[in-house]
């Protein structure tokens, strides 16, 4: 394993005050190795992060470089690379180019997840990557805790294997999410998206289909 970068205080803001809106966590998924399966299309793109790698492009959704400035913050800890079987640096579960290079690095020891520039009021979806298939032996278990005492529990993967992602859907009650991970932290990747309330889809679909009787009674 190579350290490549080392992220200090600059992110201790993520552990200072925690914003906790209750977040619903779907079932850890495991990786299926093909990024246009498991990268989430649902809903609207606000911002996706690559936690250790430069900018890269997986499953249609524009992941950016790690920096501090955008909604989505991954905080503290120390960013490593090569966690992939170390042998060959390869992984033959992960079929897809681009996704192998986004789960090849990732931030460990990370005080938090920050998602940030919210609407309250706004449904939003969070889905967090975390994969390491070194071979370590044993398991590795990350817990993200919304601060409201709902948590879900992450398998990295280990030796050879892929690790999981999870989806979790929340209502801002703030412009600030923070999510706070407890035991063995990884954090690979992660993005927001805006989920359209109900309602709104529904008056959407009622404009829509009163356009579609307009036009066919001009037609007519």
């Amino acid at each position: 394993m190579k350290k490549t970068l080392a992220f200090a205080a600059a992110m201790a803001v993520v552990a200072i005050s925690a914003q906790a809106a209750v977040v619903a966590w779907d079932v850890p998924v495991k990786l299926s190795g093909d990024g246009a399966t498991d990268v989430s299309s649902e809903g609207s793109p606000v911002d996706a992060l690559d936690a250790q790698g430069g900018a890269i492009t997986v499953g249609g959704v524009s992941f950016r470089a790690m920096d501090y400035n955008g909604p989505v913050i991954v905080g503290g800890g120390a960013g490593y690379g090569d966690f992939q079987i170390e042998a060959t640096n390869t992984n033959p579960n992960i079929t897809d180019a681009a996704y192998y290079t986004l789960l090849d690095s990732g931030i460990y020891n990370e005080t938090g997840i920050r998602f940030q520039g919210l609407t309250i009021g706004q449904q939003y979806l969070i889905q967090i990557w975390t994969c390491d298939s070194r071979y370590l032996g044993g398991t590795r278990t990350a817990t993200y805790d919304d601060g409201n005492g709902n948590t879900v529990d992450v398998d990295h993967g280990i030796d050879g294997n892929l690790g999981q992602y999870v989806i979790g859907r929340f209502t801002a009650d703030a412009a600030l999410q923070d999510i706070t991970p407890t035991g063995d932290l990884l954090v690979n990747a992660a993005q927001l998206r805006s989920i359209p309330e109900p309602a709104t889809l529904g008056l959407l679909g009622l404009v829509g289909g009163a356009v579609v009787f307009a036009r066919r009674r001009f037609m007519i």
